[in-house]
């Protein structure tokens, strides 16, 4: 069984300028908590012990990104379906590892 060291999450936002919002809000929210916050026109992303939350613009590829958790912003149904569900995958393995149980109570 794989074992993960920290939950990893997506935010997909509708653009460029969200995502730098939303990296701010989580920011403010988790301050005591951040190991790595990363800011640049490439990425953005914030290391906690727990988790990996990556900010992602709507436009910007999403092709290798997976995630125990997407949250999509963009307010899009096909795109949701399309792309944001499918980034999921790796959802059912933290299932069974009991460093993430209480996830599922």
């Amino acid at each position: 069984m794989v074992e993960y060291e920290r939950l990893s999450i997506i935010v997909i936002n509708e653009n460029r300028e969200e995502a730098v919002e939303h990296f701010n809000l989580f920011r403010f929210l988790l301050l005591k908590d951040i190991e790595v916050a990363k800011r640049s026109n490439y990425e953005l992303y914030i290391k906690t012990s727990k988790a990996h939350i990556r900010f992602l613009p709507r436009l910007q590829s999403a092709r290798g990104h997976k995630a125990h958790y997407v949250l999509n912003l963009t307010q899009d149904k096909e795109y949701d379906e399309c792309v944001a569900k499918p980034m999921t995958n790796i959802y059912s393995y933290i299932k069974d590892d009991p460093n993430w149980k209480m996830l599922f109570e």
